[in-house]
């Protein structure tokens, strides 16, 4: 049975060819940047694929979840390496780095 990290990635997966650009954006950072995610915000994510804090919320919503919060909610039971302390760090330091 497939966890719910992976069932949610498996969804970005499966509705990928039919998402609009912005939303194919957004589903190619997740998917390439899975364990940042419980770290992430809709302005974060919206930041890193040049798209807006809107779009990222219409985005959750057109995969079934209310929010960005209501995604995290629903991976927040699986025990994984990614929410490790050391992870934290590594997504906070990736977050602080200029853009090059």
């Amino acid at each position: 049975m497939a966890t719910e990290k992976n069932s949610f990635l498996q969804l970005l997966e499966q509705n990928t060819s039919r998402m609009s650009p912005t939303g194919k954006r957004i589903a190619s950072y997740l998917l390439g940047n899975p364990e940042r995610l419980p770290f992430e915000s809709a302005d974060s994510i919206a930041k890193q694929t040049s798209t807006s804090g809107i779009s990222v919320g219409r985005f959750f919503r057109s995969l079934g979840y209310r929010n960005i919060d209501d995604v995290k909610k629903s991976l927040s039971g699986e025990p994984s390496a990614s929410w490790l302390i050391t992870d934290r760090v590594s997504a906070f330091r990736a977050e602080s780095e200029p853009p090059r």
